[in-house]
């Protein structure tokens, strides 16, 4: 069974029946700007836009202080910001205040003070653990990295990552914005989640113009579509090794049904390049011309 093909012409006439106002779009770069913190950002497009804010700029500045502060590794300093700022945040969340006293103990690691280490650990962590079986499995990987000598490349090593900081200050600042009745992750990413997915599921069933790259947001001809990976066997390829191929068809070549040694590409990859996949295929790409065939690549193992 083929795959309906969407022509370019016929999908933006699609396109151009969906309606979307100025005011609802210029909604949702406010709601992006104001929070992920870019306070500037946020006052100019209020100027330009004459779009307001749902939230008090000043409490921007506030909670970037809070967050910059915890990115720098100077968990005391957020947590003194914090409760300044609001200190019933903390009182209310007992998993986000155990995180930041995990990310102290990280930091007095990071540092090398083992002795401090230990007994900030022992004290302000360990009772946290008694009551809960989670804070006690987060605290043991984290006094474990007390035991190597290279912590940073031991199995516990991401601890020490800056991911790490990263992620404890992203917590801390969804619970500020939750405190100030405002939503803890803004609108924009969750909608280009969404594109994604949908547009994962058409590829099921049509060929159309597709948005490969999100941050260009360009609509990719449907002439060409990678769809069909497949194995090829040893006595196949030009070289010794096996290989996963990426077969290009022309929209007039498109297969719904591949053949039994043809597979679907793994989520979330459904075009070309091929990804890497571990132990499989390690040297880079090298590309063959294929007759019949728009193009193909493998990587030979």
């Amino acid at each position: 069974m083929s795959k309906k093909v969407i022509t370019r012409e016929e999908w933006e006439r699609k396109l151009k029946d969906v309606k979307i106002s100025k005011k609802d779009m210029n909604k949702l770069v406010m709601n992006f700007l104001v929070t992920e913190g870019y306070v500037d950002a946020a006052e100019k497009f209020w100027i330009e836009s004459g779009t307001e804010p749902d939230i008090d700029l000043a409490t921007i500045t506030d909670r970037m202080a809070v967050k910059k502060a915890l990115q720098s590794g100077n968990v005391e300093d957020a947590i003194e910001k914090v409760n300044d700022l609001n200190p019933t945040i903390l009182d209310t969340n007992p998993q986000l205040y155990f995180h930041l006293q995990q990310q102290r103990l990280i930091e007095l690691i990071r540092s090398g003070n083992v002795e401090e280490a230990l007994e900030f650990a022992q004290e302000e962590l360990a009772p946290r653990g008694e009551e809960n079986q989670n804070f006690l499995e987060e605290l043991e990987r984290t006094v474990a990295l007390l035991a190597f000598d290279d912590v940073k490349n031991c199995p516990y090593g991401e601890l020490l990552d800056v991911s790490q900081r990263l992620k404890t200050a992203s917590e801390l600042n969804a619970a500020i914005l939750t405190s100030q009745s405002h939503e803890k992750d803004p609108k924009l990413p969750t909608l280009l989640k969404m594109l994604i997915w949908a547009q994962n599921q058409l590829d099921e069933k049509a060929v159309y113009p597709r948005i490969n790259d999100i941050t260009a947001a360009v609509l990719e001809d449907p002439a060409t579509h990678t769809i069909l990976w497949a194995n090829i066997p040893l006595p196949l390829l030009p070289v010794g090794g096996s290989a996963l191929v990426v077969l290009q068809l022309p929209s007039n070549r498109v297969d719904s049904n591949p053949t039994p040694d043809c597979r679907p590409p793994p989520a979330p990859f459904s075009s070309s390049p091929a990804p890497d996949f571990p132990g499989m295929c390690r040297p880079p790409p090298r590309e063959i011309a294929a007759e019949g065939f728009s193009g193909f690549h493998f990587l030979a193992s």
